[in-house]
């Protein structure tokens, strides 16, 4: 996973700030360039504008500037109180009807790696995961990182990875590693098979799967066929099926690496309130693929990772399937 270059989405609460303390791990580990954007809603504007301001007036060159200075004025002073001066980069303050579409055409630029995001925002709006990060999620075409609180990093022990036997629930994977061993947590590789579906009025799917252990087989099959697949990871799967011990090993800066790993497999009504009650109860982190399939080839967006989005409390990481990889299956 490349960082180099972060983008921070705030809207100058509490909540949203506290990703900047964030950075700081990402500006240590990565030496990431932090670039911060603030997105004055047009509706809240005009609101705020017109209990102030009697008509006429001139809204671009009165109104729109003087927006746009304050919001760029704040984001000085936070990148001077949370930001060393050689990781800070561009101040963006944009005046948009829509924040989540102009985090979105920000972000699909091609000048960031990751979003960070708060999940709640101002006066405990959900100004992201439960309306605006939702709508990112969607669309970005970069990892995208929201949390709800603040974490410390040695509290980061097992990160929970969802797969739903896709390729595309795998392209979270290799994100996971890379982040596993930068903080010296475990892997849960996580599966979840729904019994019944409504797409097809609730009938039992067929065949029935109710063996775990043939579940459990299959999964970490698919586990060491798709790293072989995709041997420009430079990851190997290594399983002792007799002590039921499995690592995935690598090489980064010239070190070699061995995360331990670790499955579980649930049978229920729902994908995600079985990855939102484990991640809940037992994970410091999950990350996701934005892609997949569950019951009949549904999209893993939408189906489960939209839901998932608003209800798990850990930080919750999202990574988009590459296009073209995807296309060629």
């Amino acid at each position: 996973m490349k960082a180099h270059n972060i983008l921070i989405p705030t809207d100058f609460s509490e909540e949203s700030i506290s990703v900047l303390k964030l950075a700081e791990s990402f500006v240590n580990d990565f030496g990431s360039t932090i670039h911060l954007m603030h997105v004055v809603p047009v509706t809240k504007y005009f609101a705020e504008s017109f209990a102030h301001i009697g008509y006429p007036y001139d809204l671009e060159k009165e109104l729109y500037p003087k927006a746009l200075n304050v919001a760029h004025n704040k984001l000085e002073g936070l990148a001077e109180k949370y930001i060393k001066k050689e990781n800070r980069g561009r101040m963006i303050s944009i005046i948009d009807r829509s924040p989540s579409s102009a985090i979105v055409q920000q972000a699909n630029s091609g000048r960031y790696d990751i979003i960070l995001m708060a999940t709640r925002g101002e006066h405990g709006s959900e100004f992201l995961r439960g309306s605006v990060t939702e709508k990112v999620l969607r669309r970005s075409e970069i990892p995208v990182f929201s949390m709800e609180k603040p974490f410390k990093e040695e509290d980061l022990n097992n990160i929970m990875v969802p797969l739903d036997m896709s390729d595309a629930s795998f392209a979270a994977l290799p994100v996971a590693v890379q982040i596993a061993n930068k903080f010296g947590a475990s892997l849960t590789l996580f599966h979840s098979v729904e019994l019944y579906t409504a797409d097809v009025e609730m009938i039992p799917l067929f065949p029935p799967f109710d063996d775990e252990n043939v579940i459990k087989t299959s999964l970490l099959n698919k586990v060491g066929g798709y790293l072989d697949k995709n041997n420009e990871l430079g990851l190997k799967f290594v399983r002792d099926d007799d002590k039921d011990a499995y690592a995935i090993e690598g090489e980064l800066d010239g070190e070699k690496f061995s995360i331990n790993v670790n499955t579980e497999v649930t049978k229920g009504f729902s994908a995600n309130r079985d990855i939102v009650d484990y991640a809940n109860g037992n994970a410091d982190m999950v990350v996701m693929s934005t892609h997949g399939h569950t019951g009949l080839a549904r999209l893993f967006l939408g189906s489960t990772t939209e839901q998932v989005s608003q209800h798990v409390h850990v930080p919750l990481l999202t990574v988009r399937p590459d296009k073209q990889k995807e296309s060629k299956k």
